[in-house]
């Protein structure tokens, strides 16, 4: 049988080898520059959960100094020893508070 394939010149291979590397360029750019948006959309997504942690955190820290404030007004029935409210009470607003405040820095850093 005769060749099916027409034989090919030097110079339309050295245009099809050319073709084939400028699409390889191409491919490879759209891919960086797909990975560029995905890694901005997680920093994205990151601050946005950083932010709402932060407004958490904040919150629970003005809870706390609002509890504080009223100590005066604690309710002794609560338990057996008129030790635990006065000092219980105090020491978990001041952790929370703490702890708050300290998250909400984090976050906001």
């Amino acid at each position: 049988g005769a060749p099916v394939f027409a034989p090919t010149s030097r110079r339309s291979l050295h245009i099809a080898g050319a073709m084939i590397h400028v699409d390889k360029e191409n491919v490879e750019a759209s891919l960086r520059l797909r990975m560029v948006e995905i890694r901005e959309r997680e920093f994205n997504h990151f601050l946005e959960r950083t932010r709402s942690v932060a407004t958490i955190a904040t919150i629970m820290s003005g809870l706390g100094q609002f509890g504080l404030l009223y100590t005066k007004f604690i309710n002794h029935n609560g338990c057996a020893t008129p030790i635990c409210p006065e000092l219980l009470y105090p020491f978990f607003c001041v952790v929370s508070t703490f702890c708050s405040t300290l998250t909400a820095f984090v976050c906001i850093l």
